[in-house]
């Protein structure tokens, strides 16, 4: 994925659904949009998630939280 000179997502480049690629966009949207990490284990997330790409795994909070701290940790000296 990659974001705008600006910061913003409207640049975003959407790659084909990876599980790698659904943990990062999640915890940046989590992040940045203050949603819980929770939101993953919300029943109404995951039936928009099934519908949007059938078989979808979805991180939990747990691991969205550690890759979060863990995209930090690569950037946040860029910041």
């Amino acid at each position: 994925t990659a974001i705008g000179s600006n910061g913003s997502s409207d640049s975003l480049v959407v790659p084909v659904y990876s599980l790698a690629g659904i943990c990062a966009l999640l915890a940046m949207e989590c992040a940045t949009a203050n949603w819980p990490f929770n939101l993953a284990k919300d029943s109404f997330f995951q039936h928009i998630m099934e519908m949007l790409q059938p078989g979808t795994s979805i991180p939990n909070p747990t691991t969205l939280s550690c890759n979060l701290k863990a995209i930090y940790v690569v950037v946040g000296n860029k910041i």
